[in-house]
């Protein structure tokens, strides 16, 4: 939704004459919104695949020690890629807000809200794959690739940080009243 609603605010804004200087650029952009909804789609796929081999590895049997293990193995495995997955998410909503980020030196003034809903949408979009990050890395037992992912989530968490003061003035306006 994010990539969309950015596509939308940015080919708009290319649209209009006050911004024909920056047509070419604000395209490329509009373009590179769409092929991140495409890679979010995919990977909203890829996440309900990941849960399903988490929840399939727990109903493995557990009578023997050899079962034990093979089930202990498949639970970290599943962990794995539905750490992966979400961590993808969170990464695809900062491009999301790094290919907005020229929009806030300038948009079509009829697209703020929906430029603001955009950015919104990237930043809930990141917040819920850092959640699911999390989840998944507090039963994981590989060390250092819990840390590795860690590092990244700190990426992740900066970036964010980042956009947010960048974007304040589009997402902190209060509301309209009646």
């Amino acid at each position: 939704m994010a990539a969309g609603l950015a596509a939308m605010a940015i080919r708009f804004t290319a649209s209009r004459r006050e911004f024909e200087a920056r047509r070419e650029e604000l395209e490329a952009a509009a373009a590179r919104c769409d092929e991140l909804a495409t890679r979010a789609l995919k990977a909203v796929d890829e996440d309900v695949s990941a849960y399903g081999r988490v929840a399939a590895a727990y109903r493995l049997p557990k009578s023997t020690p050899a079962e034990k293990a093979e089930r202990s193995d498949a639970i970290q495995t599943g962990l794995r890629g539905a750490m992966l997955v979400p961590l993808q998410i969170a990464e695809l909503g900062i491009e999301v807000l790094e290919t907005l980020d020229p929009l806030v030196d300038g948009c079509n003034p009829n697209l703020v809200a929906d430029l603001a809903g955009g950015v919104d949408a990237a930043i809930a979009g990141v917040r819920s794959g850092l959640r699911n990050v999390d989840a998944n890395l507090r039963s994981m037992k590989d060390e250092t690739e819990v840390a590795a992912a860690w590092t990244r989530v700190r990426k992740v968490l900066d970036a964010l940080t980042h956009h947010r003061e960048r974007f304040a003035k589009f997402i902190e306006k209060d509301w309209p009243t009646a």
